[in-house]
């Protein structure tokens, strides 16, 4: 399992619908997910393989 405490921001940042938020690649999965550093909170906004996931 990948774990995101260890780096943040190693996912892709994004454009467009999805500008602000950054994508992660495990397997044939996508998580997308945006950053609070201020609450230090993740949130994940989708879950899904790839060509599902940003529409």
């Amino acid at each position: 399992m990948f774990d995101l405490r260890k780096n943040l921001y190693a996912g892709k940042k994004l454009k467009g619908k999805f500008q602000g938020c950054y994508s992660l690649r495990i397997g044939p999965y996508r998580i997308i997910y945006k950053i609070y550093k201020s609450q230090l909170n993740i949130l994940i906004i989708r879950i899904g393989p790839r060509q599902g996931v940003y529409k």
